[in-house]
């Protein structure tokens, strides 16, 4: 049985940023590496941590979170 994907391929390779540096410079100039931690462990936005991997993010799903209200509320300060 052959597993059913979604997106193909190069479009799940284009939505992912691996590293917390890719993830700040993809949120813009007031995100850091910091901020981008502190966001994860906040849990405000949809950071995930794999061994050997380290931090990683979906494009489309930041751009959703950064869209939805109530995560406004809930994002590090840019004083980080």
């Amino acid at each position: 049985m052959t597993a059913i994907s979604l997106m193909p391929d190069t479009a799940i390779a284009n939505d992912y940023l691996e590293g917390s540096a890719a993830i700040a410079a993809f949120l813009g100039p007031t995100w850091n590496e910091r901020k981008v931690y502190h966001a994860r462990e906040a849990g405000s936005l949809p950071i995930r941590r794999k061994p050997g991997i380290g931090l990683y993010a979906f494009r489309s799903e930041l751009l959703a979170a950064l869209k939805a209200p109530d995560t406004l509320n809930s994002l590090p300060s840019s004083r980080s």
